[in-house]
C-alpha cells in the first residue's frame, strides 16, 4: 500500500511512502515451539511428515517389530526439518527461549523417567550417563540445541562447510559408524544424526544448485543401503524430508495434520511409557506400536491442556 501527497496546482507528486506489508502474527504453537516454521502458511507436507516420523520412532523403539530400522528414518527426518527451518529463519527466537523450550522438557522428563526407573528397580541413568538422560531417547534434546547454537554462531557462513562435512561423512560412513558404536551413547547417537543435520542446512540454502547438491547427497546414500542402521533409515528419512520441504503444493486434504503435528513432540517424549505398558499387556509388534502411538498422542493432547504441559511437551 502506498500513500501519496500531491500538489494540486502543479498536479505532481511531492511525497510518497510505501507501507510495509502486514504480517500474520505467530500462532500460539509457533511462539511455543522455536523449531516450528514461521511462514504465512504451514507446509502441510512437513506437518504430515512430523506425524509419520513420530510413528516411525515409536516403531523403532518397539524392540522386536519387523523392519524397525525403517522407522528410525523418522528421527532422521525430524533432524533434517529442524536444521532446515533453523537455517532459514530470518529473525530467530532468542537463544535463551530456544534453550528453555528444549532443556525444560529434558529436565522434566529425565526426572519423570528416573522415578519410573526407581519404581522398576532399573538403573536411574542409561548407558550414556547424565548427558543422555534417564531414558534412551532423551539424547535428542541437548543434541539439537547444540546444533542450533552452531548454526547461529556461523550464520551465513555455514553452507560450504556443511556440504564439505556431509560429503566426508557419506564417504567415510563405514568408519564413523564403527567408531560411533565403540564410543557409546549419547555421542554415538550424536555422530549418527550429524549427516541429517548437515543435509537440512544444505537444503535450506535454496536454489537449483543447492537442491541438486542435496539430491546427489541423498542419491549417494543409496550406496550405503547395506550398512546396518545407516543406509535404510537415512535413505528413507532424508528423501521424505527433502520431498516435504521442497514440495510447493499445500493440499487441503492434509489440513487435519495441522492439529496433530503440534502433539508429536510430546509423543516423542512420552511414547516409551506406553510401549512398556503395551508390553505388560502382552501386545507385540503392530498392536503394541499402534497402542503406544495412539495412547501417547492422547496423553500429549491432555498434558498440553495444562500450563505446565505446554512447557514440557
Amino acid at each position: 500500500m502506498t500513500i501519496e501527497f500531491r500538489d494540486r496546482r502543479a498536479s505532481r507528486r511531492v511525497f510518497s511512502y510505501r507501507l510495509p506489508p502486514c504480517r500474520r502474527p505467530a500462532s500460539a504453537d509457533e511462539r511455543r515451539c522455536p523449531i516450528a516454521a514461521r511462514t504465512p502458511d504451514r507446509n502441510r507436507w512437513v506437518e504430515a511428515l512430523r506425524v509419520i516420523a513420530a510413528f516411525g520412532i515409536v516403531w523403532y523403539h518397539s524392540r522386536y517389530a519387523p523392519g524397525r530400522f525403517i522407522g528410525y528414518g523418522g528421527l532422521i527426518a525430524f533432524v533434517v526439518i529442524a536444521t532446515y527451518y533453523e537455517t532459514r529463519r530470518v529473525r530467530p527466537v532468542a537463544l535463551r527461549v530456544t534453550a528453555a523450550r528444549l532443556l525444560l522438557p529434558w529436565v522434566f522428563w529425565s526426572i519423570a523417567f528416573a522415578a519410573i526407573n526407581l519404581v522398576q528397580r532399573d538403573p536411574i541413568f542409561t548407558a550414556g550417563g547424565v548427558l543422555a538422560g534417564t531414558a534412551p531417547h532423551l539424547w535428542y534434546l541437548p543434541f539439537i540445541l547444540a546444533v542450533i547454537c552452531v548454526i547461529r554462531f556461523f550464520k551465513g557462513k555455514i553452507a560450504y562447510p556443511a556440504i564439505f562435512a556431509l560429503g566426508v561423512m557419506i564417504v567415510t560412513a563405514t568408519g564413523w559408524r564403527a567408531a560411533a558404536d565403540h564410543i557409546g551413547p549419547p555421542l554415538s547417537q550424536w555422530v549418527h544424526a550429524m549427516p541429517a543435520a548437515l543435509l537440512g542446512i544444505v537444503l535450506a540454502q535454496g536454489g537449483r544448485r543447492w537442491t541438486l547438491i542435496a539430491g546427489i547427497a541423498i542419491g549417494a546414500m543409496l550406496l550405503l543401503l547395506s550398512l546396518t542402521g545407516v543406509g535404510v533409515p537415512y535413505t528413507v528419512g532424508c528423501a521424505a524430508a527433502a520431498f516435504a520441504l521442497l514440495e510447493g503444493a499445500n493440499p487441503k486434504a492434509l489440513a487435519f495434520v495441522e492439529r496433530l503435528s503440534p502433539l508429536m513432540f510430546g509423543v516423542y517424549l512420552i511414547h516409551p511409557v506406553f510401549l512398556s505398558l503395551g508390553h505388560r499387556l502382552h501386545l507385540l509388534n503392530v498392536p503394541q506400536i499402534m497402542f503406544a502411538f495412539v495412547a501417547a498422542t492422547l496423553a500429549a493432547a491432555a498434558i498440553r491442556m495444562t500450563k505446565l504441559g505446554r512447557l514440557v511437551t
